[in-house]
């Protein structure tokens, strides 16, 4: 079967399988980093997360914060903070839905009660009444402040960069208006061996700041400035405007149109224009089951010439207890200079489709396609079509996940890969083993095992942690582990050690403290790296 062929059938298997009815389900799993700015998961796409979600942090029962779903890749997640009671750690258990925050109530759902959901904290949730004009302003969110550094081992050149990031939104403006501000600011400096002054610079990060309108008690929405609204996820962020309109309990359309942001800077890169139209779709059933179809035309412009042109296509189908579907899709329209390039005026491309199924409360199985290949624009003109024509990548992975009791999880998981490049194929596996409260209360035991082989590279990587967990004196977490890998070119294995540890702990006035730390040695390389951060949540 042709590579065309074979993503036509990927993309009707997934429009097929979303069109049936599924239910809602409370999921849950696990914080596996926390960062100056984000939260990361240890569950991905393939446990139902979703760019928008809604996940909330629990610690013993009591809530600890509430997160929304930024980034998801396959089995790993990341969340940005919006409301916080105490700092997120390692192991917090994160509690979300397979209902999304922003699912409109369906006119089924009106007629027949669903599951009950977990409502969202009154200050921050959809079902919030209105915030009348004049009402108290306040600011909700966090600042860090945070230092990282590295040095190598035989006097090797190293880098310090302490800096500030920060989530805010300033609420009460009125009506459901708020201010949204997230970046970070860092000063790099490198130190440099010879004559070669050291290279210290500033390094700003301007990701959003909006005034925003989005909730399901308006029937119309808005966002102005650097924006980053689900509604135009499509486009990626942008400096402009966002129009949305709830059409019916179901169905939600929007405008959006603007310059792609100069990320280091507040202004737009004003010679590069976007504009699209979004559509989205929203469905309960009967018995509480859930379809969800996103379509968006965006268009995209240099200096009044094509950049790129696409429509992009994402869902999901659940039965909420045993099924769930997620597809992704790209199609590009081809005129001008891409059409001669590429020499069809419509390319299918960038395909995706993942499930999972629930056999049991200890079983849960999982797989995937993928057909990749790099997106082609005006920046990319001058480079060789070859990059693009033999660079993409297809690639089918799998994964078995076992709890056999409370505190004990088992995975193992395996992936192929092929390279249009050459046609040769990279295998790879994972095998993990987690104890939660062993071998006593309050300390958890974890390894995995890494193994990778392909045309240029192998090796494995087996990594072991420990962690104690006390509420006095903080959480502290040691690992270790190595890497040995053989490459193309080289005639002996190379071994490469590693150990680290971290500590966080909660501090007074919603103040938090994380420290970490990490040796590495070996036949490559080493050094020392470190970690610091300092957070303030409002």
């Amino acid at each position: 079967m042709s590579r065309r062929a074979t993503t036509l059938a990927v993309l009707a298997t997934a429009l097929l399988l979303t069109a049936a009815p599924a239910r809602a389900e409370e999921r849950r799993c696990r914080v596996r980093y926390v960062s100056a700015e984000h939260v990361y998961l240890d569950a991905g796409r393939a446990a139902g997360l979703e760019t928008g979600l809604t996940v909330q942090l629990q610690r013993d029962g009591a809530l600890v914060a509430e997160l929304t779903v930024v980034f998801v890749a396959e089995y790993s997640a990341s969340c940005r903070m919006e409301a916080t009671e105490s700092a997120p750690r390692p192991g917090d258990e994160a509690v979300y839905e397979t209902i999304t925050a922003a699912d409109p109530p369906s006119d089924e759902a009106t007629a027949s009660p669903a599951p009950a959901r977990r409502r969202r904290p009154a200050a921050d949730g959809p079902d919030r009444p209105r915030t009348p004009v004049g009402a108290a302003l306040r600011v909700t969110g966090s600042v860090a402040l945070d230092w990282e550094g590295e040095v190598g081992d035989d006097d090797a050149p190293g880098h310090t960069s302490p800096g500030v990031s920060y989530n805010l939104r300033l609420r009460g403006l009125g009506d459901g208006l708020e201010l949204r501000a997230r970046g970070s600011h860092r000063f790099l400096s490198r130190a440099r061996s010879g004559p070669t002054p050291p290279d210290d610079a500033w390094r700003h990060r301007f990701r959003e700041l909006a005034l925003v309108r989005e909730g399901d008690d308006h029937a119309w929405d808005f966002a102005v400035g650097r924006v980053g609204v689900r509604a135009a996820a499509a486009a990626g962020p942008f400096d402009g405007l966002s129009v949305g309109r709830r059409l019916s309990a179901s169905w939600r359309a929007g405008l959006f149109a603007g310059f792609d942001p100069g990320w280091r800077e507040i202004e737009p890169a004003t010679n590069d224009r976007l504009a699209g139209v979004s559509l989205a779709y929203r469905k309960r059933g009967d018995d509480g089951g859930t379809l969800r179809m996103d379509l968006a035309g965006v268009g995209r412009y240099h200096g009044g010439e094509v950049s790129r042109e696409y429509l992009a296509l994402s869902g999901g189908w659940r039965d909420g207890g045993r099924w769930s579907v997620h597809h992704a899709a790209q199609l590009d329209w081809n005129r001008g200079w891409r059409k001669a390039r590429d020499g069809r005026t419509w390319r299918l491309g960038n395909v995706m489709l993942s499930a999972r199924c629930r056999v049991d409360d200890r079983l849960i199985l999982d797989a995937g396609l993928d057909d990749r290949e790099p997106v082609r624009d005006w920046r990319h003109r001058s480079l060789p079509d070859s990059l693009f024509r033999d660079a993409g990548r297809r690639g089918a992975r799998a994964g078995v996940t076992w709890r056999p009791a409370d505190g004990l999880r088992a995975r193992l998981s395996g992936a192929l890969r092929r390279d249009d490049r050459d046609g040769t194929d990279t295998k790879s596996c994972r095998a993990e083993l987690s104890l939660r409260d062993w071998p006593r209360p309050a300390v958890d035991l974890a390894f995995s095992l890494r193994g990778y082989a392909g045309p240029r590279l192998s090796g494995w990587a087996p990594r072991v942690s420990l962690t104690l967990d006390t509420h006095r004196a903080g959480r502290l977490r040691c690992e270790g582990g190595l890497s040995s890998y053989t490459a193309e070119g080289l005639s002996d294995r190379r071994t490469n050690r590693w150990l680290g540890a971290a500590w966080d702990r909660d501090l007074a006035r919603r103040w938090s403290l994380a420290l970490d730390y990490r040796r590495e040695w070996g036949t490559d390389p080493g050094g020392h790296r470190w970690y610091a951060s300092l957070r303030r949540r409002l």
